[in-house]
């Protein structure tokens, strides 16, 4: 199955030398680097992105939950990438006076096989996706120059 491949993908680089780190490890390390982040950058805040709040923001807080890890991001800082992608193209599309059709919503933007020939539902692939989608449509509506207010 995929979920299968997606494992023995993260799992085929632990050897030895070089093993894959327990996931609380992992977790705080992440958490550690985002506290630095914000430190470098001057952010009181950041958001995590995720292809879909209801997935793996719930498993980050549950692995939190499990290990006693306190994570430094409050509820409001996620946000989920496909939401962002739905509204961006609602606000393109209605901007154009075209009617907009959530089936459509990813036909605006380059898809990402064409750009990278990764595997398909391999996690670094999707992560790097979901990045590219993001970022065509927050061009795509500064270009718009919209006046929402």
């Amino acid at each position: 199955t995929k979920t299968d491949e997606a494992k023995d993908s993260l799992l085929s680089s632990d050897s030895y030398e070089l093993p894959c780190r327990p996931i609380d490890t992992a977790v705080k390390d992440l958490f550690e680097w985002i506290e630095d982040f914000k430190k470098e950058q001057g952010e009181q805040d950041v958001c995590l992105w995720a292809q879909g709040s209801d997935f793996d923001i719930a498993v980050l807080r549950n692995i939190c939950y499990k290990f006693g890890i306190d994570s430094p991001l409050p509820y409001t800082s996620t946000r989920d990438h496909r939401t962002f992608i739905y509204e961006a193209a609602r606000l393109i599309y209605n901007a154009k006076g075209e009617s907009y059709d959530p089936s459509k919503a990813y036909d605006i933007v380059v898809d990402f096989k064409d750009i990278d020939k990764g595997a398909e539902h391999d996690p670094v692939f999707d992560c790097k996706r979901s990045i590219y989608y993001t970022w065509q449509m927050m061009r795509k509506l500064d270009c718009l120059k919209l006046d929402l207010v």
